[in-house]
């Protein structure tokens, strides 16, 4: 990331505000946040000028700004990879990003958006790819691979040689043995205990993980997941 560049968080949330602690906390300057226009309340926020999404180019130019996309996993990580898609058809640069506080021992390739918070712990041989995202005291073990559009909750464990897919969700404090491959599309709920294989476009949960009968899209939405089992 070059820190030369000044950054523009999208959202206005409380998972923006960590995005921007992290990289005030790195001594980089937030010089604005945006969302859509449809979505535009406040002419500030965490003390930076919100803009419309849509105008951005217009207020922002491209060639002086990144932006950063720090959205969750909701539409299993759709809208997340929509928006820094966009960001990018716009002209910018849609950087990773590493917070000062994790402890990084497989540098990540200059991939986009992807996202690592403080505390996570990577142990060395570790593949990620685009816009996943890595929430805080997340351990990912040794020769894992991790595809694109993926989002780890915190205190998530995953031992080593595992292999998790594109668009998955993997819920808090959930853990994984050593070697299992999650396929494209899963999701694990929070807690789970993972011994075996995941199906791609299944839902696991407990403890040990098993299959309940629930598409990932319903799981990821916040009505659904209140009634999500965890045993």
């Amino acid at each position: 990331m070059d820190i030369n560049r000044k950054k523009i968080v999208y959202g206005c949330s409380s998972l923006t505000q960590t995005m921007a602690y992290f990289l005030r906390l790195n001594h980089w300057e937030v010089a604005a946040f945006t969302v859509d226009g449809r979505h535009l309340k406040a002419s500030t926020f965490d003390g930076a000028p919100v803009c419309s999404f849509e105008d951005l180019p217009q207020q922002f130019a491209p060639d002086e700004f990144d932006v950063i996309v720090p959205l969750g996993w909701s539409g299993m990580n759709a809208l997340r990879k929509t928006k820094y898609q966009q960001a990018q058809a716009m002209g910018y640069r849609t950087p990773g990003f590493t917070a000062p506080l994790s402890r990084v021992l497989s540098p990540p390739a200059e991939n986009t958006n992807s996202i690592i918070y403080g505390g996570v712990f990577i142990h060395p041989f570790v593949t990620l790819g685009d816009n996943v995202t890595l929430c805080g005291t997340t351990q990912i073990g040794h020769h894992s691979t991790i595809g694109n559009d993926v989002f780890l909750a915190m205190n998530v464990t995953m031992g080593g040689e595992c292999k998790i897919g594109n668009n998955v969700v993997i819920g808090l404090g959930a853990i994984l043995r050593s070697g299992i491959t999650v396929g494209d599309g899963a999701f694990i709920g929070m807690g789970s205990v993972v011994t075996q294989d995941v199906p791609p476009d299944t839902v696991m949960v407990g403890n040990p993980a098993h299959v309940v009968d629930i598409t990932p899209a319903e799981a990821a939405s916040s009505k659904s997941l209140k009634a999500l089992p965890v045993s």
